[in-house]
């Protein structure tokens, strides 16, 4: 799954609306990112996106991905991309429209 892929839009956009758990759909996210990121790091080829997030946070996390191998590393960033995916999309509550529509003023 690309992340311009119709389906994994289609699967942020149920997340942010609150009709998927997060919970389940971290589980496909990972596993849908995490080759994505183990092709950047084998090829340096992927989305552009992708491309970007791996070499950004792989020069920021250098010492802690020399320790680790390649499967490894795409585990640990896939998991980290996803996290960073989902904080985008997760419903936030307190402070929205919705909780100031149901005050009393």
């Amino acid at each position: 799954m690309l992340p311009n892929d119709e389906g994994f839009q289609a699967l942020l956009n149920r997340v942010r609306d609150g009709e998927v758990d997060p919970g389940r759909a971290r589980r496909r996210l990972e596993e849908d990112l995490t080759p994505l990121v183990r092709r950047v790091l084998r090829t340096g080829y992927g989305p552009p996106a992708v491309v970007r997030w791996v070499e950004q946070t792989r020069s920021r996390l250098a010492p802690t991905l020399a320790a680790l191998n390649v499967d490894h590393a795409s585990r640990y960033l896939g998991r980290l991309l996803c996290n960073a995916v989902l904080d985008r999309y997760t419903p936030r509550t307190g402070g929205t429209a919705i909780a100031w529509d149901t005050v009393a003023g």
